[in-house]
């Protein structure tokens, strides 16, 4: 079990080593030199990522912060994305698809993957009033779990589409 724990810390610490580029990147100064370093910035830690997840399973933590960080890349993953989709592993080739999916669908739903905290990730604890999260429903209407905080019990259920 610890060495587990420590695999994850070392791969998340890894992972955010690798990254960083993708926030650190300043588009203002970027001159015609500084736009293919961060290119290559962008293509280096979405390879490492890619490799990570063809070689095991890295687990959800790891996935969550590298789609994050790999739709908050944008257009600059794509063509890395495109061709793992064609070239890697299958649990490569799925986690590139989904990214994908969120760099080309609803504008939303990109806004709220680049938006997120990753501070935040994985901050819920047993015992301890749940952190405060919005969602909207198949119909488009949104509710916040603050809204049924000491009034109902809340149940989520989350479908996976395949298809």
């Amino acid at each position: 079990m610890e060495s587990s724990s420590l695999r994850t810390a070392v791969a998340v610490c890894g992972l955010w080593w690798l990254a960083s580029p993708l926030l650190g990147a300043d588009k203002e100064k970027a001159s015609a030199d500084g736009k293919r370093s961060a290119s290559a910035a962008v293509e280096k830690a979405a390879r490492d990522t890619l490799a990570r997840i063809a070689n095991a399973d890295p687990g959800w933590k790891v996935r969550m912060e590298a789609l994050v960080r790999l739709v908050r890349a944008g257009p600059a993953a794509v063509p890395l994305l495109e061709e793992a989709v064609k070239k890697e592993s299958p649990a490569a080739r799925a986690f590139a698809t989904q990214v994908l999916a969120v760099i080309r669908g609803p504008e939303a739903i990109r806004k709220a993957v680049t938006g997120y905290d990753l501070a935040k990730l994985d901050s819920a604890r047993l015992g301890h009033v749940a952190p405060d999260f919005s969602l909207t429903d198949l119909s488009g209407k949104g509710y916040r779990l603050s809204q049924f905080r000491d009034k109902k019990a809340v149940v989520l259920t989350f479908f996976m589409d395949d298809g």
